[in-house]
Parts: structure tokens; sequence; C-alpha cells
């Protein structure tokens, strides 16, 4: 069974610019931004969801701390 949907919570600007950028962006995460945007190149249904940073706080530490690696 294939999955054709892709479900993508984001909260963080940056990490929207990474992922839908032509662009490289060199961080920790490099392999994982890559890997999104091959996805996205295919056939996928893809659902954003927006998630307040106050709310999720531990994703938000996450991020900073691998982007600016």
């Amino acid at each position: 069974m294939w999955h054709t949907r892709i479900d993508l919570q984001v909260h963080d600007k940056m990490v929207v610019k990474a992922i839908t950028s032509s662009l490289s962006y060199p961080c920790s995460n490099f392999d994982l931004i890559q890997a999104i945007q091959y996805l996205m190149q295919h056939e996928w249904e893809l659902v954003t969801h927006h998630v307040v940073k106050e709310d999720n706080e531990v994703v938000d530490y996450m991020v900073n701390k691998t982007l600016i690696e």
C-alpha cells in the first residue's frame, strides 16, 4: 500500500523557506530537507498545518538548535 499524502506541521518561516526554496541551506538537517524536497516533487497531496510556536516549545527548540548549527 502506497501513501499519497504528506501532513507537514510547520511554525517556523525559516523551515518553510528551507523546504520550499531551491537554494541550499547548510545545516545539520540538510539530508532531511533534501528528502522532503524529493517527496514534494512527486504527485503527493501536501497538507500543511500551522502550529503556533508557543504551543510547541519542544519543536521550536529543536528547529532553532538544528538550523543554527
